[in-house]
């Protein structure tokens, strides 16, 4: 072996490769380390809860797509004569839209006992048939016998 050059150049290359995997592992190994909190973001219900002057708290519009599903969360206060409970599911009913349109919604609801004048919390979620017509639809949620009326902007 008189070209020491050649093997110099190669021990070099090993070492350099070692030096690389050893500072990404300690890199990811930071970066792993690190983590980030993201805060969540209050819910509309959670700034402006319900309350006997509005006692439901759901979006005024809902956008969703064909096809699609979506989860609305809903705050109920409850302010009839009895306590509700969990049985009573809320309904929502859609008229046509402008060009005559029907929506024919597939929901499902889970709720929790709410007495008289406390807030309770609705999960519901809707899907939308791929065969509806894209429009918006005025609609009506309605819990026991308090309603609110809100929009369904199908895409």
């Amino acid at each position: 072996m008189k070209n020491k050059k050649a093997f110099e150049l190669s021990i070099n290359m090993i070492i350099i490769v070692i030096l690389a995997f050893a500072m990404l592992g300690v890199g990811m190994y930071i970066i792993n380390q690190l983590r980030f909190d993201i805060p969540e973001l209050p819910q509309a219900c959670d700034i402006n809860p319900p309350k006997s002057d509005a006692p439901i708290c759901i979006e005024s519009e809902i956008e969703i797509g064909r096809g699609k599903q979506v989860k609305l969360p809903i705050a109920f206060y409850n302010d009839e004569n009895e306590d509700l409970t969990g049985e009573i599911l809320p309904e929502i009913t859609c008229s046509p839209n402008i060009d005559g349109g029907e929506l024919e919604l597939k929901t499902t609801a889970a709720g929790t006992s709410i007495p008289i004048t406390e807030v309770g919390q609705y999960m519901i979620v809707v899907k939308v048939p791929k065969t509806s017509d894209r429009g918006t639809y005025p609609c009506i949620l309605k819990i026991s016998e308090t309603e609110q009326t809100f929009t369904f902007t199908v895409t």
